[in-house]
């Protein structure tokens, strides 16, 4: 039987050419207090991007 690795779900993507968002980072930051912080948003509207920044 062979194996598939789905590489994308363990690696993190990369983040070339990335807007960094200053209010977004500091709400996360803020989120830390907590065991769990939700992220949603619509399809493309750059949650990966946000977390692996």
């Amino acid at each position: 039987m062979k194996q598939i690795h789905h590489y994308a779900k363990i690696s993190r993507p990369e983040t070339s050419g990335v807007f960094h968002r200053k209010r977004l980072f500091l709400l996360l930051d803020h989120a830390r207090k907590h065991p769990v912080t939700w992220i949603a948003g619509p399809p493309g509207s750059g949650k990966t991007t946000l977390i692996s920044s």
